[in-house]
Parts: structure tokens; sequence; C-alpha cells
């Protein structure tokens, strides 16, 4: 199902997060560079999926007042 594909893309834009919170992150900046470009291509679907996952908690009316 489509969310269950933007919720894997969510798991993978948090575990980039977490992993450039590490200190050793920078130890080997081509990796980090491929990890920070990773992330910054996930991240306008992350916020749409998360969006919609308000929405669908919330409700439309809530999001609006």
């Amino acid at each position: 199902m489509m969310l269950d594909k933007l919720k894997l893309v969510e798991e993978r834009y948090m575990e980039a997060a977490e992993r450039m919170a590490q200190p050793e992150f920078f130890a080997d900046p081509k990796a980090a560079a491929k990890l920070m470009k990773e992330q910054k291509l996930l991240e306008p679907v992350v916020n749409a999926y998360r969006a919609l996952k308000k929405v669908q908690l919330h409700g439309i009316d809530d999001i609006m007042h």
C-alpha cells in the first residue's frame, strides 16, 4: 500500500537523522555527503506524509481552524 511505502521513507529519513547526530558521522566525508543528500531528497516526501497523517488524525476541520 502507498502509505506503507511512505512510512518506510519516513523511517529511512529518521534513520539518516540519527546517523547524522552521531559524533563520528563526518569521519567519512563522502558517506556523510551522500547521506545528507539522500535526506534532503526525502524531506519533502516526509513532510507531505506527516501532513497527511495529521489530517487523518485530526480531520480537516482541526487543520483549518
